[in-house]
C-alpha cells in the first residue's frame, strides 16, 4: 500500500497546497522510516511510521497525539511518536519529525473503504466504518492541515519561500433525482395516496391536490420542475456557479425513470448560458455496472446534445474498487459523489480537489474528485438538525473550508424547494446570501 508512487503522490497533493501551486519533488531517497525530496532547491525529510504503527492506524488502534494546527485553531491529531518538536532544521535540510504522510495517503485514496466488506441497506461504506469516525476527524481536513503544518515550516526556514494563497469558492452542486412530481395520471394519484398514508395532513394534502391540478394545466408548474428553475435563479442572483446533475436511469425501485423533454432541455439551455454546469445523476444500478452507467451518460448527452463530463452516483452509492474505474472508461473527467450520507464533513480529510489512487495500476486514476462537505439531506434526515442548528453548521464548515483554503461543496436537491420552503428560505439562501461571490 505504501509504494514509492504512492508516498509521491501524497507529497505532491500535500506541497501543492503548501505552496499554493503545482511543484515537481524530486526523490532523493526512500527507506522504511523515511522518504527524502527535494524541491525548489528545499530539502526535505519526511517521518514514515513503522509497519506495526501503520497496521494498527489502518485498523482504527493507533496511539494518536493531538499538536497544534498551524494557526492554533484547534488541535490535530498525528501518529505518536517519541519526539517533542515538530520538525528540526540540521545542515540546510528541514527534517519533519511526524509521520504525515501515511494517514493522508489513506484517506486520499479511500483506502479504509477499499479494504472494507461492511456496507449499509444502500450498498455503502459506512461512515461509522471509517477511520475519520474512529479517530474522530470528519469535522477536520487532517490533509490540509498538515499541508499547511508543512507551509509554515518552509515560512519559518526558508527565507525565499513564497506561497500563493488560495481563496474559498463555494460551489452549489444539484442532484435533480425527479424532475416532476405529478408525471401522469397514475403516477399522480400514486403520490398524492402514498402522501396521504405518510403525511397525515388534510392541508398538506389539499395543496398537494392543488399543485397536481396546476401541473395538469401547465407541466411548468410542477413543483419539482420549478425547484431546478428557483435554483439556478438564486445561484445566478447570488453569482455562484451551481452543478446540476440531471438523471436517465430507467424505472426502478430507486429511480423515477424521467423523461427530458422540452422544458427541461431550455432549462439545460439556461444552466449553461449562465456559465454554470451540467452533469449526470447516474442511477441506483450503475455503480458496480458500467454497461447501464454508459448507457445513461449516452442518453443524456444524446438528448441535451452536449458533451457530459461532470458526475455524481444517485444515494452517493458508489464501490471504491471499480466506479472510478468505470466513471474513466465512460469519458466522466470530474466526480462529485466523495461525501458520507448520514455525516456531513470532510470524508477523504480535505476540501481541495484530487486525483483518487488506482491501487491496481499503482498511479493515479485520470479522474478527478471534489469531495462532497454537506447535504441537506444529511443535515434534516440523518442528523435531524433545526434550521438554525443546520444553518451554523454550514458556517462552521465553511470557516475551516475557508483555513484551509478549499472549495466548499454543498448538495441541495430541487424536490424539497417548494414543498418545504422554510429550509430552503432559512438554511441554504439564509447562507448563500451571506456568503457568496458578491461579499
Amino acid at each position: 500500500m505504501r509504494t514509492e508512487n504512492a508516498i509521491l503522490y501524497t507529497i505532491k497533493f500535500l506541497l501543492k497546497i503548501a505552496f499554493g501551486y503545482v511543484v515537481s519533488p524530486a526523490l532523493e531517497s526512500l527507506s522504511e522510516d523515511n522518504v527524502t525530496i527535494r524541491v525548489e532547491g528545499i530539502k526535505i525529510k519526511f517521518k514514515l511510521c513503522s509497519q506495526d504503527k501503520l497496521v494498527n492506524l489502518i485498523d482504527g488502534k493507533a496511539h494518536m497525539k493531538h499538536i497544534p494546527s498551524y494557526d492554533n485553531y484547534y488541535n490535530i491529531p498525528v501518529v505518536d511518536e517519541d519526539v517533542n518538536d515538530l520538525y528540526e532544521y540540521n545542515n540546510g535540510y528541514i527534517q519533519v519529525n511526524y509521520d504525515i504522510i501515511t494517514l493522508s495517503f489513506i484517506l486520499l485514496s479511500c483506502y479504509d473503504e477499499w479494504i472494507s466488506e461492511i456496507r449499509d441497506e444502500f450498498d455503502r461504506f459506512r461512515y461509522k466504518d471509517s477511520l475519520v469516525y474512529k479517530y474522530n476527524l470528519i469535522n477536520i481536513p487532517v490533509v490540509d492541515e498538515y499541508a499547511l503544518l508543512l507551509r509554515k515550516i518552509l515560512k519559518n526556514e526558508v527565507q525565499s519561500f513564497a506561497p500563493s494563497v488560495r481563496s474559498t469558492i463555494i460551489i452549489p452542486t444539484h442532484d435533480i433525482d425527479d424532475l416532476y412530481r405529478f408525471d401522469g395520471f397514475f403516477t399522480s394519484v400514486k403520490t398524492l395516496v402514498g402522501e396521504a398514508i405518510r403525511e397525515k395532513r388534510p392541508l398538506q394534502i389539499c395543496s398537494s391536490i392543488l399543485n397536481m391540478l396546476k401541473t395538469i394545466v401547465s407541466k411548468k408548474e410542477d413543483q419539482y420542475l420549478k425547484g431546478v428553475e428557483q435554483l439556478y435563479k438564486d445561484s445566478k442572483k447570488y453569482d455562484l456557479k451551481s452543478v446540476f446533475f440531471f438523471m436517465t436511469a430507467k424505472p426502478s425501485q430507486f429511480d423515477k425513470g424521467q423523461t427530458i423533454d422540452n422544458n427541461v432541455l431550455k432549462l439545460m439551455s439556461k444552466i449553461v448560458d449562465a456559465d454554470m454546469l451540467l452533469g449526470i445523476h447516474p442511477g441506483f444500478n450503475t455503480f458496480r455496472d458500467i454497461t447501464i452507467m454508459n448507457d445513461e451518460i449516452d442518453r443524456l448527452r444524446n438528448t441535451s446534445g452536449r458533451d457530459i463530463i461532470f458526475a455524481r452516483q444517485h444515494y452517493l452509492r458508489f464501490d471504491r474498487r471499480v466506479t472510478f474505474e468505470n466513471l474513466e472508461k465512460c469519458g466522466i473527467k470530474v466526480d462529485y459523489t466523495m461525501g458520507f450520507a448520514e455525516h456531513e464533513g470532510f470524508k477523504c480529510g480535505t476540501a481541495h480537489e484530487f486525483y483518487p489512487y488506482n491501487f491496481e495500476k499503482d498511479q493515479p486514476y485520470n479522474i478527478l474528485e471534489k469531495p462532497l462537505i454537506v447535504m441537506d439531506a444529511t443535515l434534516r434526515h440523518y442528523q435531524k438538525y433545526s434550521t438554525n442548528k443546520a444553518f451554523e453548521v454550514l458556517e462552521n464548515l465553511l470557516k475551516i473550508t475557508k483555513r484551509v483554503e478549499g472549495d466548499f461543496i454543498i448538495l441541495w436537491h430541487n424536490d424539497r424547494i417548494f414543498r418545504d420552503p422554510k429550509w430552503y428560505k432559512e438554511v441554504y439562501i439564509r447562507f448563500i446570501s451571506k456568503y457568496n461571490a458578491k461579499q
